[in-house]
């Protein structure tokens, strides 16, 4: 690598350091950031929410995989896990 591609490059490097700097210490500020008895409460109704859609989608599964056994194949690869 000559002179001229390191000028061309440390632009971009540049923004890409101040840009982890800020990531870095927005992460940190929200580590130290205590939950409070409503956020709390909050994130456990979303699990809650989270397991019940667990168990609709596995339910739905089942449901495809009895009328159809190869629906997934039919499914483009980014839709589905």
């Amino acid at each position: 690598m000559d002179v001229a591609e390191l000028g061309v490059m440390m632009p971009f490097i540049m923004v890409i350091a101040v840009v982890w700097i800020v990531f870095h210490y927005r992460r940190a500020n929200r580590m130290d950031h205590q939950v409070s008895g409503e956020e709390q409460q909050m994130m456990e109704r979303m699990v809650g929410l989270l397991e019940k859609m667990e168990g609709r989608i596995a339910t739905l599964e089942k449901i495809l995989d009895a009328e159809d056994p190869r629906w997934r194949e039919k499914v483009p690869p980014t839709q589905h896990l």
